[in-house]
């Protein structure tokens, strides 16, 4: 390894997220674990089972106290405890800590043993957990314990690891909006966060409750900290790294039925999985299959998933959705499940098809139809297309998807068209049309500020026209919900700029095989078809 990859290995700074569990009450009550205590009565296990049972089946939020007995005991059962071979011993050793006392702890320590190997020139390890509290006072009893021995736990490993001159250290700083500011504040140095619905007792609110407030935790999380990977990527000027590069999931404790959840999260965001089986020394890490949304069933759905009371109760594409358990239906009204939810969150926020190849796909299809159906308008034939520009006069850092010019052009004219999706415009301007109009963060807005002030320089071209084609599946969606989101565009651009918006609609079709068999690839059809049909001015009354 080359010395500059040497030093930049030697600080390492890593997130774990911890789902957490009861392990930690039910291996202390094991009858071999209570061989241990030979001779000292008071730390028996009966006082942790009394506790156990007096907080079977309440919520996180009935959890009043711990009790001192029943952490007496269980601070003895961390600090003081040994597992020597098959059996337990009691020892006193300031710098041991129980890596067998639970699952959450076991998987913690693996986890920064593998760090340690994987980089082996990492001198300094700063870590930051986020313990996730599913909805029991159980749950919040034992996440309450971790912490309060978490330094004990940490002071362990750095003894361990003295001899290799390797330390481990807790972050005491996490990323905090105040009043619309992002702000680093002193927070301690383990958070406990608890997750409404997250329990087996009731499913109902499990599905509809818990995995909802699970993936809106974790995505949470994972928001704060790419913003706070940004801030430090600029402030110390370096390349940022990738966020998913410094978070790692330990799914070990807590309810076994989070795992799938867990699993298809850390799969859709390339964030590692981790957790350790039972009683297994080995740590198993989740590998990232190459997968990711299907941008075909995105695009045709979205509009279905996002608003369903804004279409007919009988669509079939209602109907699917409901198959698919990304929608559930009650009476005659419809709403989107936890599963749901966070199709739409990864479709609108992370993996929106405007991102990869689809948007491409359709983009040419609007630069072959104009190209052989050119663009007229005030007797001027716009009949030079361009696809993907970067013009001289924008400073060659903006891109236009299409700009329409004319091989005559003594007015020297022009033309810009963006190509975008149905939903990719919806979420910006249906739902925050305000915070374009105010702030001018939004994509839309910033190309329009940018054109309005390209119009009066003497060294830009006449901006005649800007076009934004809407593209999407079904012609259903263009007639119901496009006419109200142009006319929010209309708005944002004042008639500085002349503004038109053209409806796209992407015509997805089987075609037969020879043998009579259908096509299964829905681009095959689109990308043969001609445009002629499918693409319309939107006109507002």
């Amino acid at each position: 390894m080359k010395l500059q990859d040497q030093l930049a290995e030697k600080e390492q700074k890593k997130t774990i997220i911890t789902t957490v569990g009861t392990s930690l009450l039910s291996n202390y009550c094991k009858k071999e674990v209570g061989d241990a205590f030979d001779g000292e009565d008071e730390w028996k296990s009966r006082p942790v089972k009394d506790f156990e049972n007096k907080v079977d089946g309440k919520s996180a939020k009935d959890f009043q106290k711990r009790e001192k007995i029943v952490d007496d005991a269980l601070s003895v059962w961390l600090n003081n405890i040994v597992k020597a071979d098959n059996s337990w011993e009691m020892i006193d050793d300031p710098h041991h800590f129980n890596m067998d006392a639970c699952a959450e702890v076991k998987t913690l320590f693996k986890i920064i043993e593998k760090v340690f190997k994987e980089k082996p020139y990492c001198e300094k390890l700063e870590i930051e957990i986020k313990l996730l509290i599913t909805d029991t006072a159980a749950s919040k009893y034992v996440a309450e314990l971790i912490k309060k021995n978490i330094n004990a736990f940490i002071e362990s490993i750095n003894a361990k690891y003295n001899e290799e001159e390797k330390e481990v250290v807790l972050k005491k700083e996490i990323l905090e909006k105040i009043n619309d500011q992002w702000v680093m504040v002193e927070k301690e140095p383990l958070e406990l966060m608890d997750i409404p619905g997250l329990q087996v007792g009731n499913f109902e609110d499990f599905e509809s409750k818990g995995i909802e407030n699970l993936f809106e935790c974790v995505n949470d999380i994972l928001k704060k900290k790419k913003k706070e990977m940004e801030d430090e990527a600029k402030t110390q000027k370096k390349p940022q790294k990738p966020v998913e590069d410094s978070i790692i999931i330990n799914g070990s404790g807590g309810y076994k039925a989070l795992l799938p959840f867990l699993t298809l999260f850390s799969q859709t965001y390339k964030i590692e999985m981790v957790y350790i089986y039972e009683d297994s020394e080995s740590l198993i890490s989740v590998a990232h299959l190459p997968v990711q949304v299907d941008a075909a069933f995105a695009e045709e759905f979205y509009p279905y998933l996002s608003e369903p009371d804004k279409f007919p109760n009988d669509s079939k594409e209602l109907k699917v959705l409901v198959e698919r358990k990304l929608l559930r239906k009650s009476g005659e009204k419809y709403d989107r499940t936890s599963l749901g939810n966070f199709f739409v969150n990864i479709i609108e926020k992370e993996l929106h098809v405007a991102k990869n190849v689809h948007g491409f796909l359709v983009e040419y299809k609007v630069y072959e139809y104009l190209i052989e159906n050119p663009y007229k308008v005030d007797g001027v034939t716009f009949n030079r297309v361009k696809h993907s520009v970067k013009p001289e006069w924008a400073g060659g850092e903006k891109e236009y998807d299409i700009v329409l010019e004319s091989k005559n052009n003594e007015r020297n004219e022009i033309i810009i068209g963006e190509v975008k999706s149905y939903g990719e415009v919806k979420n910006e301007v249906g739902k925050n049309r305000k915070k374009i109009e105010i702030t001018g963060k939004g994509k839309l807005a910033k190309q329009i500020k940018f054109l309005e002030g390209k119009i009066s320089s003497p060294k830009s071209p006449n901006i005649k026209e800007y076009h934004l084609y809407i593209y999407a599946v079904n012609k259903e969606i263009h007639i119901n919900n496009q006419k109200e989101i142009v006319k929010q565009l209309k708005d944002l651009f004042k008639e500085k700029v002349s503004f038109k918006a053209f409806s796209v609609v992407i015509p997805y079709g089987r075609d037969k095989d020879p043998k009579g068999h259908f096509d299964q690839n829905p681009y095959q059809y689109f990308m043969r078809a001609k445009m002629n049909d499918y693409i319309k001015e939107i006109k507002i009354d």
